[in-house]
């Protein structure tokens, strides 16, 4: 049977580790931890992947927005610090009123 990867040989030796397979080891993103200690390189990881969840609430919540919200959602989304959900739906709550 052919799946996606035997049609994209680097996709297959890129992403071979989620069919059951180790990530690939001379892939910088892997190996992260360096000199850091566990415990912190764990810290680390989860404060990143936390602010990445956070940051795809906030997307979907724009996106999902009329498109009334256009112009808010641009300033919104070309500020360089883009915060919590709960601030950006004060933000467009205010523009509403």
């Amino acid at each position: 049977m052919n799946t996606i990867y035997s049609y994209f040989p680097q996709m297959n030796k890129k992403f071979s580790h989620i069919k059951g397979g180790a990530p690939p080891r001379d892939d910088p993103k892997f190996e992260m931890q360096g000199i850091l200690l566990v415990t912190k390189y764990y810290r680390t990881l989860n404060e990143l992947w936390i602010k990445l969840v956070e940051r795809g609430r906030i997307f979907k919540f724009l996106y999902g927005l009329n498109s009334k919200y256009d112009p808010i959602q641009v300033q919104i989304i070309g500020k360089k610090n883009i915060h919590s959900l709960f601030e950006i739906f004060s933000i467009v709550q205010d523009e509403e009123t």
